[in-house]
């Protein structure tokens, strides 16, 4: 099934030769290695892109610039990332891209601090509490969008279900239940079903979450150390044809996910802007905005070496979608605050503003560049 394209392709900065090289030069370290061992990914080298004349978002950076980046998901939901290691887009763009496996909660105060430039996960409770009190990290562009045909999301055990339906099943009898989540309260899961039982009228308050490792889930629940749970991909293919457990619901999980830049990208407004350019240009290179991106064989051989994952690990989940206009939805911003807040996960009593909390101009200036 082909999906329908986000953006249109424009190649620049010679990432078409870094692409290029990539695919005809067979196996080589992986950017997801070279993330563990604290160096930027080094492939094939490729044709240097001259300078352009004079300063601005769409010029070549003169000198090489380095950008420290926290992930601790190496996974698909994050693949126009490592992919854009992996090929070397980053160097050809001028960027010496370093990556820090921190945790969500120890990666907040070093953006804030300027000892990370950029982080890469989920927009949680603690970062928008340290925007609040006075931290200059602002979310600059989206993570990931859930695949339509992913069936990641809550699962139940049947017979907790019992008699119910899952077509006419009530958000609000999931008061006083517990959730099994990967993420955790405050985090990306709890925000995407925040949003549902705010539209029955309860809060995150009104169910307790406990946290499990994603590949945990679904096997507590089979052994019915708990009755709910959300299954992540590739983890819920697992689960399909189970006589205990059942698909429930599929809220977005990768809503409150992106990118985040902290004050020290102040400094860096260039390399900022090329950052996101290189994304965008993954993206559209390897048609990641299209449903089925990993069908071809060229692309799911790259995305398997640039995450160190088997093909068959790789070809068992449904793959994330991404928008290569990395352009948010400020409503986005209002909505993370409203569930958060309701359910006093927050340490401020009003909704900051949303340009306190996002800022389109990266992405903006990136998307403008010929």
């Amino acid at each position: 099934m082909s999906g329908q394209h986000m953006g249109s392709s424009r190649p620049r900065l010679g990432l078409v030769a870094a692409f290029s090289l990539l695919i005809g030069a067979g196996s080589m370290p992986s950017g997801a290695e070279a993330a563990t061992a604290g160096e930027p990914a080094r492939v094939a080298p490729t044709e240097p892109t001259e300078p352009t004349a004079g300063d601005g978002p769409c010029s070549t950076l003169a000198e090489p610039v380095t950008l420290t980046v926290s992930n601790n998901t190496v996974g698909t939901v994050f693949a126009p990332f490592y992919v854009a290691l992996h090929t070397g887009a980053f160097e050809a763009a001028g960027l010496d891209v370093r990556v820090e496996n921190t945790s969500s909660s120890d990666a907040v105060p070093l953006l804030g601090r300027g000892t990370l430039d950029i982080v890469a996960g989920q927009i949680t409770a603690g970062m928008l509490n340290a925007i609040g009190s006075g931290f200059e990290n602002r979310w600059v562009a989206p993570g990931f969008q859930q695949n339509p045909q992913s069936l990641a999301g809550l699962w139940v055990r049947n017979d907790w279900l019992g008699e119910r339906s899952v077509e006419d099943f009530d958000i609000a009898e999931l008061e006083g239940e517990t959730i099994a989540s990967p993420t955790g309260l405050g985090g990306a899961t709890s925000f995407a079903i925040g949003r549902l039982l705010l539209d029955v009228g309860l809060t995150l308050n009104d169910v307790e979450f406990v946290r499990l490792d994603g590949n945990e889930v679904g096997i507590a629940l089979e052994n019915g150390q708990i009755d709910i749970g959300y299954i992540s991909d590739p983890q819920w293919t697992e689960f399909v044809d189970s006589d205990v457990v059942t698909h429930l619901l599929s809220p977005d999980n990768g809503a409150s996910t992106g990118y985040v830049f902290g004050p020290s990208m102040k400094g860096k407004r260039d390399a900022g802007v090329a950052f996101l350019r290189v994304l965008q240009d993954t993206i559209e290179h390897f048609g990641m905005d299209e449903t089925d991106w990993l069908d071809d064989p060229d692309t799911s051989a790259v995305v398997a070496e640039a995450l160190d994952l088997p093909p068959e690990v790789l070809d068992a989940g449904v793959e994330p979608v991404f928008d290569p206009s990395l352009q948010l939805d400020p409503q986005l911003a209002s909505d993370i605050q409203t569930i958060f807040m309701a359910s006093e996960l927050l340490d401020f009593d009003e909704p900051l503003p949303i340009e306190a909390v996002i800022d389109q101009g990266y992405a903006s200036d990136a998307s403008a560049c010929p």
